[in-house]
């Protein structure tokens, strides 16, 4: 299947490495080259060629959710990844390299799970980003939107809300409301 990814930056060439290396997926190329090149309204759907899937090759969870367009999603899995049988992607969800998805995994649309992660029983929002290793203990809950930075530990059992924004090594151990910020060890709520 023909594939095109919307962002040329680095995100976007992370999610080229994903497609080069996904059975089945053949990347056609980029629809910009321009990291400021964003239309809104319906101009991706008149960008995106007939018959081929896009991803959203952009980092920040709200420029993907107001890309997002129903229909012509590619879901790709890095050759290199393993993942239980009953693992679920929502359309978009990409998977990087050497990453282990667990029994009991479900992602939202346009998810993008990095290189290195191991996740099982988590459940994944819509739009999330989880950086590459990231670890996610079991019966996690990540929301919509919501961020997890590079090297991130989440426990099991903790709730992540929606719009969050988890620090780089941080490791979170108890539960984080709606649209706050945490880093360190244990995570903490950064001041706004």
């Amino acid at each position: 299947m023909d594939v095109v990814i919307y962002g040329a930056g680095g995100h976007g060439r992370d999610l080229r490495d994903v497609v080069d290396c996904c059975p089945g997926l053949v990347f056609r190329g980029f629809l910009d080259d321009n990291a400021d090149f964003y239309p809104g309204g319906d101009r991706l759907d008149d960008l995106i060629p007939a018959g081929y899937l896009y991803l959203l090759g952009v980092n920040d969870p709200h420029t993907r959710r107001s890309l997002d367009r129903d229909g012509a999603e590619a879901t790709a899995v890095h050759a290199t990844a393993t993942v239980a049988t009953d693992a679920e992607f929502g359309a978009g969800t990409t998977v990087g390299a050497l990453t282990v998805v667990g029994p009991q995994v479900t992602t939202g649309r346009h998810v993008h799970i990095g290189a290195q992660c191991f996740l099982t029983r988590a459940r994944v929002g819509d739009y999330a980003t989880i950086a590459p290793g990231v670890m996610l203990g079991g019966d996690v809950t990540i929301g919509r939107l919501t961020t997890v930075g590079i090297g991130a530990r989440v426990r099991n059992l903790v709730t992540i809300g929606d719009g969050c924004v988890i620090g780089a090594g941080a490791v979170v151990v108890d539960d984080v409301p709606d649209g706050v910020t945490v880093a360190g060890v244990p995570a903490r709520e950064l001041a706004a």
